[in-house]
């Protein structure tokens, strides 16, 4: 098996125009840039006694460069970002900025994940209901059902989704319990007087021949 080969990567870690930490370590090139920045940020925290908060990271084609202004990483895409690419497209010389939490002392605070990141912009996005259907039919009433639970539990779509990837969801799901619920043939019925879904047999399931 053929030896994986390494990539030098610096690192220093600043907040304002104060260095923090500075180190260089040997890395497989299949490493992530994600990785290699949680651990500089651990170190450097470490040292200064205090909580960190990161903001961004710079490459640098060279050490003496790095006094000057470089290129800008995306965040987003440290997770997939090798130190391969590093070396090959923006150089393994790193600039990590962070700034001091105030409200935490010890560990920095880690890079959120891709995930994190997505439910924490979902969070901030307008939500809504779907628009229910109108008429008796019982596909719509289980709809109308079916919102009425998430209002009850507090639940949500996003409000450009709602009307469309929404309302696809829970019209697929009226239409499947049809099949799925108990019938009930009384009408009205205890269900219905009680403020509940009322579910009728229809009639060409019992005029049908199997």
């Amino acid at each position: 098996m053929a030896e994986m080969a390494k990539v030098c990567v610096t690192t220093r870690v600043v907040v304002g125009s104060k260095v923090l930490w500075t180190g260089g370590k040997l890395y497989d090139d299949s490493v992530t840039v994600k990785l290699v920045v949680d651990a500089a940020l651990a170190k450097a925290a470490a040292r200064a006694e205090h909580g960190l908060i990161f903001e961004s990271v710079e490459s640098f084609q060279s050490e003496q460069a790095m006094e000057q202004r470089g290129t800008e990483l995306d965040c987003d895409d440290f997770g997939d970002t090798q130190v391969a690419h590093l070396r090959d497209s923006f150089g393994r010389w790193l600039k990590v900025c962070a700034a001091f939490d105030e409200a935490a002392a010890g560990p920095a605070t880690p890079l959120p994940s891709g995930l994190q990141r997505l439910m924490g912009s979902q969070r901030l996005q307008p939500r809504k209901l779907p628009t229910s259907p109108t008429g008796e039919r019982y596909n719509f009433r289980l709809f109308r059902a079916l919102v009425a639970n998430l209002e009850r539990d507090g639940l949500s779509f996003p409000a450009l989704d709602a009307d469309q990837s929404g309302k696809h969801m829970l019209t697929a799901l009226a239409l499947a319990l049809q099949y799925l619920l108990p019938f009930d043939d009384a009408d009205p019925s205890p269900l219905r007087l009680d403020g509940r879904i009322h579910l009728v047999l229809p009639k060409r399931f019992k005029t049908q021949a199997h």
